[in-house]
This record gives structure tokens, C-alpha cells and sequence, in this order.
């Protein structure tokens, strides 16, 4: 979670720091990351990381939210956090539930 706005150089410093994780697990270029549409995502630099470092980029389905697994695991994730015996009423329960689930 983010306690402020993501633009791309935050989302290449922040997110896209799983690069090394994933070139020392798949260095063959095996390891496939997703991203969605949203403007972080899209950003020259964004999109240069990856190419850079042999990631490769899983085309998003355009508006087919369905055929998007990431979409799947939120909406797990969302389940398991408001199942609980005490559902988070504040950001830094929401935090702290999220990462515990």
C-alpha cells in the first residue's frame, strides 16, 4: 500500500524493484509480470524496465477484467480480510489485514 500518489518513477522504484527477485529466480527470462492500463503502467520508463532487464510483460485484455488472474486474487484477498472475526475499520487495520492475509 501507498500513502501517497503512484506516478511511474514511484511504480519503476517501488514495484518494479521485484526485477532483481525475479532475474535471480527466472534467469533464463522465464518470470512473466502483469500490468494493467493505468498511466503508471503505461509510462515510457514503466515500460522500459522490464524490457531492459528480460522480463517479460503479459499483454493486458483490454476492458476483460475477467481473463485477468490479478483481478481474481484481489477479490480473494478483499473476501479474506471483511470474513474476519473483526473486520478493519480503519486504514492501518486495512493494512495491517492485508498483509496478514
Amino acid at each position: 500500500m501507498f500513502d501517497r500518489n503512484v506516478n511511474a518513477q514511484v511504480y519503476v522504484n517501488q514495484v518494479l524493484a521485484v526485477v532483481p527477485f525475479m532475474q535471480n529466480n527466472f534467469p533464463h527470462g522465464e518470470g512473466t509480470l502483469q500490468q494493467n492500463g493505468a498511466r503508471p503502467h503505461t509510462a515510457r520508463v514503466t515500460q522500459q524496465c522490464p524490457a531492459q532487464h528480460n522480463i517479460n510483460v503479459l499483454e493486458w485484455a483490454a476492458i476483460s477484467p475477467d481473463m485477468s488472474p490479478i483481478e481474481h486474487l484481489w477479490d480473494e484477498l478483499r473476501r479474506r480480510v471483511y470474513a474476519r472475526a473483526k473486520p478493519p475499520t480503519n486504514d492501518n487495520q486495512l493494512r495491517e489485514a492485508v498483509i496478514e492475509e
